[in-house]
């Protein structure tokens, strides 16, 4: 089924994204020090919180930037981690975070954000969060038939409810994959899939009502699925990815030098000689925001200054385009309403999580 749009000419609503607030710094309070921030969400307060896989801790600040708590650290007890991966909210504003082998839920108790339930994971769960459909419990990603896997509903005692099984992977092959086989100590021999340089993808990524999407980015043509994983939107128009400049080819080409030696003492023939192309797939990301909009994240060439995508709403409807700094990469499960929030790095890898606001141009 086609969507509502396929890349006709229309009126179209162009939005910027301005950073309004900066939080984190290399010298600035111990608490604004990050060390790997791997998620962010907001809240419909404003209040926004930060997860750091280094610390393993979530950071909780305020509309204003001010930092206002802490929550979680090392250890097997109960809001404890060793280690974690995402969180989300669900419709009772309880937080799910995903630890190694559990979820942690936590509800402000009105001093802070206390423990509310650590349900365990089974081993067919992967660590990505839940989503919350509008009707049944939550979903689970899970393991299944391929790279994608499936979505799995669970009952009060955690055993699966149902399954949701989610579209094939495109073949590797297909994408330009090639085998490289390591010699591991034991003698066994194993192979590893290897990406080429600025090649296509196959992402999929789901929405916090369970529905999701997927593209592959050789062409701009993403497929819709609704919360039981039937097709529902097609979106799709011509368009062609920015040519390579010089200065990318020539990192591509110093990466797989760097590979090939570091794979030497253990690799058992020849490394795959990868191709150079001569432009970047059109489509770079994809992703659902925290109103269920669906972001489309165009290449853009090396010299652009801004990144540039477009959003559509739940039946393929284009809403509006936008744009914003290029440093900043922006994180689509965080977006609510009209303020999104991003992460940056400056040269040494300091992070600094950015807020920002919708401008109508």
């Amino acid at each position: 089924m086609s969507g509502p749009w396929d890349g006709g000419r229309q009126e179209v609503v162009q939005v910027r994204l301005d950073v309004d607030l900066w939080i984190g710094a290399a010298d600035g309070p111990e608490e604004e020090e990050f060390g790997d921030v791997i998620d962010l969400l907001q809240d419909g307060a404003g209040r926004i919180f930060v997860l750091d896989r280094l610390a393993l801790t979530v950071r909780v600040f305020g509309n204003d930037g001010r930092y206002l708590l802490s929550f979680g650290g090392r250890g097997d007890g109960p809001g404890e981690f060793s280690e974690l991966y995402c969180l989300a909210g669900d419709p009772a504003n309880r937080l799910w975070i995903s630890g190694f082998r559990e979820f942690e839920v936590f509800h402000d108790d009105g001093s802070g954000m206390g423990p509310y339930r650590t349900m365990r994971r089974n081993a067919e769960l992967t660590r990505g969060c839940p989503m919350f459909p509008e009707s049944g419990g939550p979903l689970f990603p899970a393991y299944g038939d391929g790279a994608h896997g499936a979505h799995v509903e669970l009952g009060e005692d955690g055993r699966p409810i149902r399954q949701i099984d989610l579209p094939r992977h495109v073949d590797g092959d297909i994408l330009g994959w090639r085998k490289l086989r390591i010699r591991q100590g034991d003698g066994v021999i194993q192979e590893n899939d290897l990406a080429p340089p600025a090649g296509p993808r196959d992402p999929l990524r789901r929405a916090r009502d369970g529905r999701f999407g997927r593209v592959v980015t050789t062409e701009y043509r993403v497929q819709l699925y609704d919360a039981d994983g039937a097709p529902s939107h097609e979106i799709h128009r011509a368009a062609t990815g920015p040519e390579l400049s010089d200065a990318e080819r020539r990192a591509f080409r110093r990466e797989q030098d760097s590979l090939e030696r570091a794979t030497r003492p253990y690799r058992v023939g020849a490394y795959p000689d990868f191709p150079i192309p001569d432009r970047h797939p059109p489509v770079r990301e994809l992703g659902f925001d925290l109103d269920g909009r669906l972001w489309i994240e165009l290449a853009r060439p090396a010299e652009a200054a801004e990144a540039y995508a477009e959003v559509f709403d739940a039946t393929g409807t284009l809403i509006f385009t936008a744009s914003w700094p290029r440093s900043v990469r922006l994180w689509y499960g965080s977006i609510r309403d009209s303020t999104a929030l991003g992460i940056a790095a400056d040269g040494l890898g300091t992070q600094r999580v950015a807020r920002l606001r919708f401008r109508r141009n």
